[in-house]
Formats: C-alpha cells, structure tokens, sequence
C-alpha cells in the first residue's frame, strides 16, 4: 500500500537524471490546480544526502512545476524505495506512455540505464518496449553523439531520417546534413552526400589498390604517358608490369585514376623525335602554350557537363526514393489516380488538360480496386508504383534538362512528371527547381 503523505513544496525537487529535458507550456495546468488542487499524487524518493527530509520527484515533474505557479505550499505524494536504475526506468516508461519524449530524451534515459548496469533486455522487460526500439534508440545516440542527436530532434525529422543521418561517417556531411534537415532541400541533401561518401570509400579502395604498383602524384611530367584510366569496378582489370614504374593522378571527378608509365631517357629521346616529325610533316610549328590553354578549357568543360549528369542522376534518385516510400496505408486514392492519369497522359505524349484529366479522375475508385486486384489498403500504393515504372520505361526524355551540350534545354515531360509528383506531396528542392528552370550555376 502506498505511503501518502503531505510534503511541503520546498522540500520537493525535480530529479536530476529526468529523461524529459522540456517540460513545456504548464499554465493551463496551473491554472486547473489553482481551481481544483492536485488530482493525483507525486512519486517521489527520500533524497540520501537530505539533511532536512527532502524528496526527489520521480513521476510528477509537470504537477510540480504547476503547482508552484498556482502558488500551493505542499503536495500529496506517494514516497517509494526504488535504486536508481528503476527510477530511471520509471520516468522513462511513464513519459513514453503519455508520448511526450524526443526521440533523444528516449535515447538518452535508454543510455542511462546501460551506464548504469542494464542490458537491452533488461531496459525493454522495464520500459516494456521491444529490444529493437531499444536498440535503435541507444545507436542513433552513439552514432550522432549527444549534440548531433539532440539537433536533429529539434528539426522535427522521424527516426528513419536520423538513421540515415547516421548513415554519414564524418562531420562534415552530418553537418551538412543536419543543415538541411527539415526543409524541401534535405531529401537531395541526402541523396548527394550519401552518393559522395559511397565514391569516397570507393576512390579509398581503389587507391589502395593501385598504390601498391603505383606512387601518387598531382603534377603531370613530360617523361609521363598515359597508360589506361582506372575505375572502381574495374580495378582489377589492369596488369601492371614488374619490369615497369607507374604513377597515378586522381581524375577530377573522383571517380577513376589515371595510370601512367614513367618512360626511361631512351624511351623520352624517341618520344621527342616522334614529335618532331610530326610536326615537320604538317609544317607545323611545335605545341604552344595556347594549346595547352584550350586542353585544360576542355578539361574543365568535361567536368562541368559530368558534374550536371550527376545532378540529374541525383533528381531521379530523389524521385525514385520518393516513390518507393509512400505508403502502404496511403489513404488518397483520388490523388493516386489522378497521379496515374498524368502518367498515361504522359506515356501517349498528350499534353495534359484539365477536362480531361478530372473527366478520367471520375473513374469509379471501387472499379480501380477491382481491376488491379489488390487489397483497398495497397491498392493506391500498388497504382502509383505501376504507373511511375511504366512511365520511366516507355519514356527516354526524363533525365535532366541539358541539350546534349551541358546547355540548358526546357524539357515540358519532365515538368509533367514533376507536376505529377506534386499531387503526392513531392517537393522539389533548391537545386532541382533551378535545374529545371535554367537557373543553376552549371548552365553555360
């Protein structure tokens, strides 16, 4: 039987290990006290180190906080025996039940709990979670780190998205990313980093591998020639002979290295030889400075035109993962079939009217269930899924909106396609918008 007593307000103090950092907006609270008193008792624990009989808080923190606003000088409260891990679990597991901790404040109760002695077992018996909530918790704490998981609690992002927040090995892309979180940008933010950090890990890999043949270098001599360009995927396909000495420069992109071998006096005597007579037979006068100029022009006009291809390849990720996650419950079927309405419309080339489109969208929806044959729970999911495949399949014009030169060029179908994917709730970043309206920095 619980132990109800009478404590003055002075000897109650919130817990210092109190999961729940916030404890929000009390005025309605105090003013419901002010009028009616406290309507459930406190939990609180005898402070050890008190010497004038003060008590810890353990359920209560918001009554608490009420009540000295409302201006009440004691509170009924029920005085327990708990160790510090059940107190923990406690305020852990009441706070979860009313829903009202961050993603973080789980976390980091679940983490005092392990510091203190818990296993996951133990914490989900107590919190009455599942291990793999619990597990997740304590990973997205240990991976973003106390500052990292707090500020991507207070962007207002789901757990998936912290996840893959933490799918990002160094600070700077988590910053990035965190930066981004939030706003229309943070799904192509996303895309692009995660896309950086797989081509990083693959130069590392195929660096590691070359340099066991080859030195790197930045600068490229006269007494080097250019033997193969090397890929990630392809790394293996070289062989380099024993008899020879290589050196490698990393391409711009980042994504190959150049192999070049390092020619001996001999072989550099002949080279210029070579190219004397070649010059001679055109009556040309040797390789001048401007040449050099407009190779290095070039070089830098390839790059840009493969850093926009990477962007489209980017737009269409986003797209695609946009597709891929609406839900299984998705409860729109009017938008679903007027997203694949769009997508006919699209296939066959018409551009889209409005008469039309809501003369289609009147399409009896239970008719629709019936013909795809799936559950009316999946049914629009199972829809729009189909409808975006077939439009990608039977259209060659949705990549980007380049002319084939790295110019800008209107592309009306991937606009349509775009507009379609509004319907559902696409939003297009920063980036994606001046792509498709000409405005991007990488337009010549």
């Amino acid at each position: 039987m619980e132990n109800i007593q009478m404590i003055p307000i002075d000897k109650l103090h919130p817990h210092p290990k109190n999961p729940r950092l916030q404890l929000g907006d009390v005025t309605e609270l105090a003013d419901s006290i002010r009028q009616n008193g406290v309507m459930q008792n406190l939990t609180v624990v005898p402070m050890v180190t008190s010497l004038d009989g003060s008590y810890i808080v353990v359920i209560g923190h918001r009554r608490l906080a009420a009540a000295k606003i409302a201006g009440l000088t004691e509170l009924p409260c029920a005085v327990a025996d708990m160790d510090a891990k059940t107190q923990i679990a406690t305020m852990l597991l009441e706070n979860m039940q009313r829903r009202e901790l961050t993603v973080y404040e789980e976390a980091a109760g679940m983490q005092m709990m392990i510091d203190l002695g818990d296993s996951y077992e133990d914490i989900a018996e107590s919190t009455g979670l599942s291990q793999s909530t619990v597990r997740r918790r304590v990973k997205l704490l240990r991976d973003l780190g106390d500052d990292g998981l707090r500020t991507a609690t207070g962007k207002q992002i789901d757990i998936n998205d912290m996840e893959r927040i933490a799918e990002l090995h160094d600070t700077v892309r988590r910053q990035k990313a965190l930066e981004a979180a939030g706003t229309r940008d943070f799904e192509w933010t996303m895309t692009r980093l995660l896309n950086e950090q797989e081509m990083a890990q693959q130069l590392a890999d195929l660096e590691a591998h070359v340099s066991g043949f080859a030195k790197k270098v930045y600068t490229i001599l006269p007494n080097y020639k250019i033997v193969t360009l090397l890929h990630f995927r392809g790394m293996g396909a070289f062989n380099p002979c024993p008899e020879r000495e290589y050196v490698y420069k990393v391409c711009p992109s980042g994504a190959a290295v150049e192999i070049y071998t390092v020619l001996s006096g001999s072989e550099m005597e002949r080279k210029a030889e070579l190219e004397r007579e070649k010059t001679a037979g055109r009556g040309m006068a040797e390789k001048t400075e401007p040449d050099a100029d407009a190779e290095r022009k070039e070089d830098e006009e390839n790059e840009r035109i493969s850093k926009l291809m990477e962007l489209g390849a980017t737009a269409r990720e986003c797209r695609d993962r946009f597709i891929e996650d609406i839900p299984g419950n998705a409860a729109y079927p009017e938008k679903a079939m007027e997203f694949a309405v769009r997508m006919l419309l699209l296939i066959t080339g018409t551009l889209i009217e409005r008469d039309l489109l809501e003369r289609f969208a009147c399409f009896d929806i239970d008719e629709l269930y019936e013909m795809i044959r799936g559950s009316r729970t999946y049914a629009a999911r199972i829809l729009i899924n189909a409808a975006y495949l077939m439009v990608g399949r039977e259209r060659g014009d949705l990549d980007d909106y380049t002319d084939g030169d790295g110019g800008y060029a209107e592309n009306n179908a991937l606009d349509e396609l775009y507009e379609a994917l509004e319907v559902l709730g696409y939003e297009m970043s920063t980036e994606e918008r001046q792509l498709a309206n000409g405005a991007h920095e990488l337009y010549n």
